[in-house]
């Protein structure tokens, strides 16, 4: 089945099921010794090896887990699902298999290059049930075989060429390669970030050194990772040889993408790429809390002139000779970390007609919810785009601008509750929405300002429907669900009028107070297990009562508030601290990575020696005699 491997003078490894030379000693990269033996043992014990896999879901613990083992990983690829089916795939870089598991599900038939033996030998673990995934362990510079491909990715690689691709211009070389072993017709898939992702200028670290500014300044060096512009790393395409580079946009990152967005979806009039990207935002794992403006806020500005694509955080980018076909596609949006039956895809596409529709569908197909569950989803397949403004923005820009009062924030939700009566009027259920207590129906679970859109026209929609609760939800909770997320996604608020007790659960207890609802602490903190619990149903994992973070400080500013106001220079002097510390244990990261890599390179120098020294005492004269004679003795001691 493997030929062309055998011919290329690649061997199969029985024990690990991995094709590799028998010379290859592997490159000098590695997640550290406790946690790719860790992912072995995870890997070793689970059955459901699969995308959306509870028990790996279950695994996801800490940042490595979830890069290796989360299903959101997959969604970078899954605009392309439909086009996988059968076709081959070269993955350049596999880790640890997140991606190679995901292509092999989609029916692509999978050559998964990785250049740690290890590494493979974890990614052919994740895929041991899938005939259609072949691992080879080897580096792609040195991968030679008689054989082309439809496909060739790079997910999370490019930006590692300069420490393994030996030349002038190593992103270039890799892709010059890459392109050679395309079939007439193929693409390069390229999954990176960008140099110049709005995050960091924000003052989100670089994600490879952990460093503020380090690539917007161009601290990278000739033989360290580095990422690129669009302009810069569409013209190393170009030199490449590739005629065409389409670009798109993943959000937050390329790594845990929730949204993707076409060129055309960043820039088209009537479709608004940042209020659909801001839902996103925060659901990035490696944001700071630390930032210098609110990226909701600035997101607007930057998509209104343009510079969407520019400006965002990663690319996916797709190269190839021949001219792509006219997409009609203007974002993908992926709920993919949830239990498998709920777990869903909303595109965003221009019909014939050149309207705006919303589809969407299940992205697993485990089965779906008995009527005797406490939830369950419905899904419309066909729904009208809205263009308008998310009322939620409108909280949002308030707590975000120095000189709020409760009040205004009360009286923002007196005018979401009445907006959300009309809207449920519209649907034949009349209700009064004055009283904590009154109980409206679980199909309005959802009627929160987030999935409302207020128009241009000043008319108010509802998005996004697609929970139904088994039993009548009171306004209390509709409220806390409406304004508990906001506040967890909120880096910095302004500056308040208003005296509480400087906590988010101070904050909802003065909320409610202002509005006539007379909450307790304790009440309150009820509505956050209701509302955890309603998490857990939709994760498929327990979520803990206090997720929100109850007694937090409003602000996530490191507890920096005299009473309850922020003073600017105590924020400012807070921030210089954090970026002082944080430079300091990024100095320390520095110098223990490269201790570690110079402590590889030595031990390949080391066990690259010893071979030869063996082989050298193996062929000398000496070692042949004293062989003979201990052969000669042993024979004479046997006959005595």
């Amino acid at each position: 089945m493997n030929e062309w491997l055998e011919q290329a003078g690649y061997l199969f490894n029985k024990s690990d099921s991995l094709w590799c030379r028998s010379e290859f000693k592997g490159i000098a990269y590695s997640d550290g010794d406790e946690f790719e033996q860790r992912m072995e043992r995870i890997l070793h014990g689970v059955e459901d090896k699969s995308i959306f896999s509870p028990e790996l879901a279950a695994a996801c613990v800490d940042w490595p887990s979830h890069y290796h083992l989360s299903c959101i990983r997959a969604n970078i690829l899954r605009p392309f699902e439909e086009g996988l089916r059968g076709v081959d795939v070269l993955e350049v870089g596999a880790g640890c298999g997140a991606i190679t598991r995901f292509l092999g599900e989609a029916g692509a038939n999978v050559c998964a290059l990785e250049g740690s033996p290890r590494r493979a030998r974890i990614a052919r673990m994740r895929a041991v049930d899938l005939p259609n995934v072949t691992v080879v362990a080897e580096n792609f510079e040195t991968f030679g075989v008689n054989r082309k491909f439809d496909v060739v990715t790079f997910i999370g690689v490019l930006e590692y060429a300069n420490q393994f691709v030996q030349g002038a211009h190593p992103a270039r070389a890799m892709l010059e390669k890459a392109r050679s072993m395309l079939k007439p017709g193929g693409m390069v898939l390229v999954a990176i970030e960008n140099q110049l992702g709005l995050k960091y200028f924000a003052g989100a670290p670089e994600d490879h050194v952990t460093r503020r500014m380090f690539g917007i300044e161009e601290r990278y060096s000739p033989d360290g990772v580095r990422t690129y512009g669009r302009a810069e790393l569409a013209e190393i395409v170009r030199d490449a040889g590739f005629a065409h580079a389409r670009f798109y946009a993943p959000f937050p990152d390329y790594k845990f993408p929730v949204t993707i967005f076409s060129e055309e979806g960043m820039t088209a009039q009537d479709f608004d790429a940042a209020s659909v990207l801001s839902g996103s935002i925060f659901s990035d794992r490696q944001l700071t809390s630390y930032l210098s403006f609110d990226l909701p806020r600035v997101w607007d500005v930057v998509v209104r002139n343009k510079l969407g694509m520019d400006l965002a955080n990663s690319f996916l980018m797709v190269a190839s000779n021949v001219v792509p076909d006219q997409s009609t596609v203007l974002a993908w949006h992926y709920s993919s970390g949830r239990t498998p039956k709920f777990c869903k895809r909303l595109c965003f596409q221009r019909n014939e007609a050149g309207d705006i529709r919303i589809s969407a569908k299940l992205l697993s197909s485990a089965s779906g919810p008995s009527i005797t569950d406490e939830i369950r989803i419905e899904l419309e397949n066909d729904a009208p785009y809205v263009q308008g403004t998310p009322l939620a923005a409108e909280l949002r820009s308030l707590l975000t601008t120095d000189g709020w009062s409760i009040e205004q924030v009360a009286q923002f939700i007196k005018r979401y509750l009445h907006t959300a009566e009309a809207l449920m009027r519209r649907e034949g259920f009349e209700v009064s929405m004055s009283s904590a207590e009154q109980m409206i129906p679980g199909r309005f679970l959802d009627l929160i300002p987030q999935n409302i859109i207020r128009s241009d026209a000043g008319d108010s929609y509802l998005i996004d429907k697609e929970w139904v609760y088994q039993e009548e939800v009171n306004v209390a909770w509709l409220v806390f669900r409406a304004v508990s997320g906001l506040l967890v996604s909120l880096p910095v608020a302004g500056v308040s009028v208003t005296e509480f007790s400087n906590s988010r659960l101070g904050f909802m207890v003065s909320l409610y107070n202002a509005l006539g609802f007379g909450r307790s602490e304790e009440q309150i903190l009820e509505l956050g297990r209701k509302e955890a619990h309603l998490q857990s149903l939709v994760l498929g994992r327990p979520v803990a009562a206090d997720s929100w973070g109850p007694h937090e400080a409003l602000s996530l500013t490191g507890g920096l508030k005299k009473g309850p106001l922020y003073g600017f220079q105590e924020i400012v002097e807070g921030y210089a601290s954090l970026q002082r510390e944080e430079m300091a244990r990024a100095d320390q990261f520095s110098t223990l990575q490269s201790e570690l890599h110079l402590t590889l390179e030595i031990n390949k120098l080391l066990e690259n020696l010893i071979h030869e020294l063996e082989k050298t005492i193996q062929e000398s004269l000496s070692f042949k005699i004293m062989s003979f004679l201990r052969a000669l003795k042993a024979g004479i001691l046997e006959r005595s």
